[in-house]
């Protein structure tokens, strides 16, 4: 027998290994959840995109609606609210402005889930018709919202 085995050995590198698997358990659990909060806020932003243009759609269907209404001779057509169409539903308010035919349109369309308002589009149009009813001129914009 030697000296040495009677002396303690050394324990610096006991439990090193499970550190090490500590840290990187830790730098995975970091990078998967920043990689689930990107992909959620990214397809988050993707539904609010999809329903911002289906509200667009609906708003343009309220403009079209009241320019059918507007062509259709003695009509008194000043607009609707609450009208379903497709996965939503829209308001229009039509008003003249002052020369012969020249109307000015604003139509809302949103969707809703129950009471709540999930995404909404505003569009404001200006139309002027002939005097046989025909459209002679239309123009319309989306509204900003803040």
């Amino acid at each position: 027998m030697k000296l040495t085995d009677f002396m303690p050995k050394s324990r610096s590198k006991d439990g090193s290994a499970l550190l090490i698997t500590v840290g990187y358990l830790a730098a995975m659990t970091i990078f998967a959840s920043t990689f689930l909060a990107y992909l959620n806020r990214t397809a988050s932003n993707r539904h609010q995109a999809e329903f911002k243009q289906l509200c667009l759609n609906i708003a343009e269907g309220g403009v079209d609606k009241a320019l059918a209404e507007l062509r259709v001779p003695g009509s008194d057509y000043c607009g609707e609210t609450n009208t379903s169409l497709g996965k939503g539903r829209f308001t229009v308010q039509v008003k003249p402005t002052g020369g012969a035919g020249a109307y000015s349109i604003l139509s809302t369309g949103e969707i809703r889930d129950g009471d709540f308002v999930v995404s909404s589009a505003r569009i404001i149009g200006e139309v002027t018709l002939s005097s046989d009813r025909t459209v002679r001129e239309l123009r319309w914009s989306e509204v900003k919202q803040r």
